[in-house]
């Protein structure tokens, strides 16, 4: 079994330290603690860990000056901030300093799991993607070819998908390629020179996912000092791919449909609607049927969703 990266844990109260230890070395992580930032920061240059857990209220420089130069010192190790104090702009002054999630406390064993998982499991996926486009640099297209009969009945299907501008959901368990399908399709389209841009609904934040979406105005809340443009607007006329869209939080489901209907959004913060030209590929492990009668997934949007379905063999 591959052995679990190590953990560096940054708090100053030795409860805290404590417990967070025995939840993470009980799911077989090696665990590294310091008990203050300059400590934890040091920690990490000497010896890299593979995350970093850090509180904000520290003593001496607090955990969003340690993020920050953790981002400098270990620019690939993944951090996650934990706080007594929720708020929007406590959490985009985290992900502002380099952190990839935002925890609020008191945390539970299994949400503690989750987000280490979650945050190695997301480093992972954009390391991976990173020397994709590095060797895909080399050349013009990495072909998606299989032997496997369903598989080419897919492919087969995908000459004709990609010719068009309709809305396709793509549905398979964890790993059977369904990202790669997806940047398959954009690459043989008529689109292929324009972005294709990844949202991961099941890694960005909740509390952020909206402002990552569609963007934000400036002055839209605390910390918002410009103007920032959504992903929704970074595809511009090419793809945007929503992955694992069975994971969108309920109160954005509403916004995505009016998206899919009126091909328009909304800057956070603002009321001038936008509109955008992009193709919509989503892809999901779930079963969004029986998340539609377990009343979790808008019947509206799955239907508006699955105008083209391809399933994964």
């Amino acid at each position: 079994m591959e052995a679990k990266p190590r953990v560096l844990i940054i708090d100053d109260e030795p409860a805290v330290r404590k417990t967070l230890t025995l939840v993470l070395q009980s799911a077989g992580y090696e665990v590294a603690v310091a008990s203050d930032g300059e400590a934890g920061v040091e920690l990490a240059r000497r010896s890299p860990p593979g995350l970093v857990i850090t509180d904000v209220q520290l003593g001496g420089i607090d955990g969003l000056a340690v993020t920050r130069a953790l981002t400098q010192e270990v620019p690939s190790t993944p951090i996650i901030v934990m706080t007594g104090h929720a708020s929007v702009e406590n959490a985009v002054a985290a992900m502002q300093a380099g952190a990839v999630d935002y925890l609020i406390k008191p945390v539970s064993p299994s949400q503690v799991r989750h987000a280490v998982e979650k945050a190695l499991a997301s480093t992972q996926m954009l390391s991976e993607l990173a020397e994709s486009r590095r060797m895909a640099g080399r050349r013009t297209h990495i072909r998606f070819e299989s032997q496997n009969p369903a598989m080419r009945a897919i492919l087969s299907q995908v000459e004709h998908v990609a010719s068009t501008a309709a809305t396709l959901l793509i549905l398979g368990e964890t790993g059977t390629g369904k990202s790669v399908l997806a940047r398959h399709i954009h690459e043989i389209s008529g689109r292929c020179h324009l972005p294709f841009v990844t949202v991961q609904c099941a890694v960005i934040s909740p509390s952020l996912i909206e402002s990552e979406l569609f963007g934000h105005k400036k002055g839209a809340f605390t910390g918002a000092q410009q103007a920032h443009a959504g992903l929704i607007e970074t595809a511009g006329a090419g793809t945007l791919f929503l992955d694992e869209i069975g994971d969108l939080a309920p109160e954005l489901q509403g916004k995505l449909l009016r998206l899919l209907e009126e091909r328009e959004y909304v800057r956070v913060g603002d009321t001038v609607p936008r509109r955008t030209d992009a193709r919509i590929i989503a892809a999901t492990h779930r079963d969004l049927k029986q998340a539609v009668k377990a009343g979790r997934f808008r019947e509206d949007l799955y239907y508006r969703l699955s105008v083209l379905v391809l399933r994964m063999p």
